[in-house]
């Protein structure tokens, strides 16, 4: 299928992938940090004006992107992804490992839904199709970020994204994150390097998580952010863009 997407600059290339409730504009001020590379933001599935995928999973999203990087003669990247992309980069690294040179997991996890979680995703696929969809992006919106965040920029972004997600595409990347496996193998088992960050504030994971995940595989390097939620590209962006741009020449 053709997902929507924008891309900047060129040479090596970026695939960044966004989260729930976003879209491919998520990445548009980040990626200029990036100019001596060629960067591809896309629209998954159900997401900004990329339509859903009939019965979605996760492991279908990605063979979207997989599609993308044949027709786009991606041979080989970097892929930085934020949340639910992270679930799809996943699922790409399993099964299309060639493709990839280096994963950066940003505020996202190799861990299967918990039955809570799942209860939770079916209860806000249940408000969705009542039409109240607009409830569900304000409760959201105030979990992305740490209490102490206050970038109206930031933050009017994410409200946008959110509220231009149509309600079709909102039920089928819910369903499709309740039904997606547990991934944790594939950092145990990555053949190439793999930068794990995540934020102690972060209010959609729980950061002990990330702490307590033991691999004897040496290419998974974690980072925590002190002081940042779910959105570290905008809480502790100097950071966050120093992290990868030093990930960035180790995948060299």
């Amino acid at each position: 299928m053709n997902l929507s997407y924008i891309h900047y600059g060129k040479g090596e290339k970026l695939v960044f992938l966004h989260g729930y409730l976003e879209n491919k504009f998520l990445w548009k001020d980040f990626i200029l940090n990036f100019p001596s590379f060629h960067s591809f933001c896309f629209d998954l599935p159900g997401c900004g004006e990329s339509l859903p995928i009939e019965n979605q999973t996760i492991d279908s999203m990605a063979d979207a992107i997989k599609e993308m990087l044949d027709k786009l003669e991606i041979q080989k990247c970097i892929i930085i992804a934020h949340s639910m992309g992270g679930y799809v980069a996943l699922s790409l690294s399993e099964r299309y490992a060639e493709y990839i040179k280096g994963l950066v997991l940003l505020h996202s996890h190799p861990f299967a839904d918990s039955e809570e979680k799942r209860k939770n995703r079916e209860q806000e696929i249940q408000l969705i199709k009542e039409g109240k969809k607009s409830l569900l992006v304000q409760s959201f919106i105030r979990k992305l970020y740490a209490p102490n965040f206050s970038d109206n920029n930031a933050l009017t972004l994410s409200r946008n994204m959110a509220e231009y997600t149509c309600p079709q595409g909102m039920i089928a990347c819910l369903r499709a994150m309740a039904t997606r496996p547990d991934r944790t193998h594939v950092l145990h088992n990555a053949t190439f390097p793999v930068l794990w960050i995540y934020g102690k504030h972060d209010q959609l994971f729980t950061a002990e998580l990330a702490d307590n995940f033991k691999t004897n595989n040496q290419r998974v390097i974690k980072l925590s952010l002190e002081q940042a939620g779910h959105m570290g590209m905008f809480e502790a962006t100097d950071e966050v863009v120093k992290a990868i741009k030093n990930f960035i020449m180790l995948c060299q």
